[in-house]
């Protein structure tokens, strides 16, 4: 029988691996979250908590200064 961790990792791993096919690059901060909530020092609640801060912070960033740019030019895909 697989143990509660063994279960997070292994749902952990899957989730992870079906965002990077989608192009998402999860950042360090993400990562090291993923890894305690796998260990079970951080709670699911408090891991999406702590994405979404992170969201809200970059969003204010960028809409302080549109300078910014969070995403890479991507080719418009136009040339066939």
């Amino acid at each position: 029988m697989t143990s509660t961790k063994e279960a997070r990792r292994f749902a952990t791993q899957q989730s992870l691996a079906s965002s990077r096919l989608e192009g998402h690059v999860p950042s360090p901060e993400y990562l090291a979250d993923i890894e305690r909530f796998v260990d079970g020092t951080m709670s699911i609640e408090q891991q999406i908590a702590a994405s979404l801060e992170r969201a809200r912070v970059l969003d204010a960033r960028l809409s302080a200064d549109p300078r910014l740019d969070a995403a890479p030019d991507v080719p418009s895909g136009d040339a066939a």
